[in-house]
């Protein structure tokens, strides 16, 4: 195992429960601490007097690698998950893969089922393994690699579906794009059902 590149950051976001799942998010961060990498958890943070996802938000922004344990859909996680991606960040998607529930509801949710994750079969161990083979490689953090080479279907096309609740700022925009003959305006009202 490559151990170099000790100057890594991590943070790892995960739920609370289940307890084995966070268990073994917070040895691994734990681990990788003392092996001297800047490893954190969302319970490592100083929350005291403070709005907890600010806190966590700051946190992300300053790291270069989000480790994000999604076997439950924890809606907190994938918050987080989307905002590491926001800010362009290296993510790691893991997931228990020894919990038949946690595969099924990753196939469930097709939008993730086209991105590579990282199974640890519930040991933190196997986690710890993949960080020490993977961390250093050059990969393009995955918001670039979603968005490489994404080009509109059509010139001067922009989607821009009418919003469901009409609000002054939704309604001024309707208006200006009405007004932009050159644009063809991808989606509608139908859009949202």
């Amino acid at each position: 195992m490559s151990r170099a590149n000790h100057s890594a950051s991590v943070f790892f976001a995960y739920g609370s429960t289940p307890a084995l799942q966070a268990e073994t998010m917070r040895e691994t961060s734990r681990t990788l601490a003392t092996s001297g990498f800047a490893s954190s958890t969302w319970e490592d943070l100083p929350v005291v007097g403070q709005v907890l996802i600010s806190t966590i938000c700051a946190k992300i922004a300053s790291v270069e690698t989000v480790i994000a344990e999604v076997s439950d859909l924890n809606s907190n996680v994938l918050f987080e998950a989307g905002y590491a991606l926001a800010k362009n960040k290296n993510l790691w998607l893991t997931i228990d893969n020894t919990d038949a529930e946690a595969l099924q509801r990753w196939k469930d949710i097709g939008i993730l089922s086209t991105v590579g994750r990282f199974d640890y079969s519930g040991n933190s161990e196997n986690l710890l393994t993949q960080w020490y083979e993977h961390h250093n490689n050059q990969m393009s953090p995955l918001l670039e690699t979603l968005l490489n080479g994404g080009r509109p279907r059509e010139p001067d096309a922009i989607f821009a579906p009418a919003s469901p609740v009409k609000f002054q700022a939704a309604s001024a925009l309707e208006r200006f794009f009405e007004r932009q003959s050159h644009l063809h305006i991808l989606g509608s009202g139908e859009d949202f059902g």
